[in-house]
């Protein structure tokens, strides 16, 4: 049994069993043993969306104290690090809990892929981070909403350079002179 703590220091005992699964599928709309189907697809799923995820670890926890929680309170205690230890509970129950051995054996080696391709993407992010000019960045981002938006450009002008947001006229462009009424 794995277990982890809520935002509020509460602990939780994750047990991954075939009550667990039932009440899963009742409550939450999810079939725990459908999870390694279409490729790992629904088991993908599941873990991004962390609403989803949520619902389905009430299912599978138990507070280690004993006193009862709603799904609601349950909830509002999960956030951060409560939600990324509780998901590395789950994880570690889900994998022993599947009959077969090679699902078992399946479903360790694809929470290792995805363990390991985070830790990659997180780092090749952080590096892109470090490097990327920020100023730079939001200027082009700004410009992109405005062209897109149809606004005129602002684009920076150097001390001495004019800069006017009205197009040249064009030869089909009336010249202003007196009105004909």
């Amino acid at each position: 049994m794995q277990s982890f703590k809520d935002n509020q220091g509460r602990e939780w005992r994750v047990e991954i069993n075939v009550a667990a699964a039932k009440k899963c599928r009742q409550l939450a709309g999810v079939d725990l043993l459908k999870l390694p189907e279409d490729k790992f697809r629904p088991l993908a799923e599941l873990l991004g969306d962390v609403v989803t995820f949520v619902d389905v670890l009430y299912c599978c926890s138990a507070p280690a104290d004993g006193r009862p929680a709603t799904d609601e309170e349950f909830g509002r205690a999960l956030g951060g690090d409560s939600i990324y230890e509780a998901a590395k509970a789950f994880k570690a129950e889900l994998t022993g809990f599947f009959p077969s051995p090679a699902q078992r054996k399946a479903i360790a080696a694809v929470f290792d892929v995805m363990d390991r391709t985070d830790k990659k993407l997180e780092s090749r992010t952080l590096k892109e981070l470090e490097t990327l000019d920020r100023e730079g960045e939001a200027e082009r981002i700004v410009a992109e909403v405005l062209r897109q938006a149809g606004a005129p450009s602002t684009e920076r002008t150097s001390p001495g350079s004019s800069s006017t947001s009205a197009p040249d006229a064009s030869p089909s462009t009336p010249t202003p002179g007196p009105s004909a009424s």
